[in-house]
């Protein structure tokens, strides 16, 4: 599949911001780097086909504190009906004492904090920016006698048409912003002065290796769950040989 003619590199040798993959948290970067004047651009180590990381596998789902169902309708618009689902607050305190609960006591307290924080900030800034959305009656959610669904707590809302449609409504933004996407293009190596200072990335292409300069570089590249020899290292021996449920692509070399 050829590549759109908008998503080229430029000829310009230096970026204001490199962003490295393109998943979910990787475009919404460089969409927001975008929207504050910077000069952006993506790789994407996959080719145009198989583009998207572990965004595409998902459902869908996002955490985000809310008060209520008036918190969630301005997200969901006209594309869901308010008056068939039920829905209770999911607070900070919900939020972060999940968090606790699921890692053990061992996440980042003042990361957590951000997290929760602008969990209902980001995603009103994605439904703004375009990404559709919808009420979870799938992951979670109970059917009441009757006709109504009782969301999930804290896990209410989704993208339309999941992960895919999440990918595919973010790469359009991406596209119609003018950002280049530039495919098989996988960083090796982030370029540092004297100072430790970041200047640029390395990358592999098909025709090569190049260096890209810019003033700053986003890593959301994902994991290494696509990496046999980084999951024996860091997860033992008994995950060397596990199948992955994903994109083939997340090998973990910027970590």
């Amino acid at each position: 599949m050829g590549v759109p003619s908008s998503q080229r590199p430029s000829s310009e040798p230096t970026w204001d911001v490199v962003v490295v993959g393109a998943g979910n948290a990787a475009l919404c970067a460089a969409l927001a780097a975008h929207l504050e004047g910077a000069r952006v651009c993506v790789l994407e180590k996959a080719p145009y086909p198989l583009r998207g990381g572990n965004t595409r596998f998902t459902g869908g789902l996002f955490r985000c504190t809310y008060g209520g169902l008036e918190d969630l309708i301005p997200i969901v618009g006209d594309r869901d009906d308010p008056s068939s689902v039920l829905v209770e607050p999911y607070t900070r305190e919900d939020y972060l004492r999940d968090i606790d609960r699921v890692t053990g006591g061992q996440a980042d307290p003042e990361l957590s904090r951000v997290l929760v924080d602008r969990s209902y900030d980001t995603v009103r800034w994605m439904a703004r920016l375009g990404v559709p959305w919808e009420f979870n009656r799938a992951v979670g959610a109970v059917q009441l006698p009757g006709q109504k669904v009782k969301l999930p707590l804290g896990g209410a809302l989704r993208t339309v048409r999941e992960g895919v449609g999440l990918s595919d409504s973010l790469f359009s933004l991406v596209e119609q912003a003018g950002i280049p996407v530039l495919y098989e293009t996988q960083a090796t190596e982030l370029l540092m002065d004297e100072a430790g200072r970041v200047q640029g990335v390395r990358v592999r292409t098909p025709a090569g290796l190049q260096v890209l300069r810019a003033r700053a570089v986003v890593l959301g590249s994902g994991g290494f769950q696509a990496s046999p020899e980084m999951r024996t290292a860091y997860l033992g021996p008994l995950w060397s040989t596990v199948k992955v449920r994903g994109t083939r692509f997340n090998t973990g070399e910027m970590l």
